[in-house]
């Protein structure tokens, strides 16, 4: 998610974490209780996208566009922002 995330706004299109990490770990909230490892894993995996009136058509299509190409792409992009780390 945050290698996705990175690329994301690489290409000025502002996406964050959707709840990460999960509110029950950030809030010092004890009533939280039970089996959340769900809820922790989904926080992980949930991209906030770009939305709301502002967003037309065509800013879709690029988010998209640049989602498919992460997709598509991805051993290659990890591989490279390993090499990235390193030097």
């Amino acid at each position: 998610m945050r290698c996705t995330i990175r690329i994301l706004n690489a290409e000025n299109i502002l996406a964050r974490p959707y709840y990460y990490p999960a509110l029950h770990k950030k809030t010092d909230n004890k009533s939280i209780s039970g089996d959340l490892h769900l809820t922790e894993i989904l926080a992980e995996k949930f991209i906030n996208l770009p939305c709301g009136q502002r967003v037309d058509n065509l800013d879709i299509e690029m988010i998209v566009t640049c989602l498919k190409f992460i997709y598509f792409n991805a051993d290659s992009i990890l591989d490279k922002l390993a090499i990235d780390k390193h030097e």
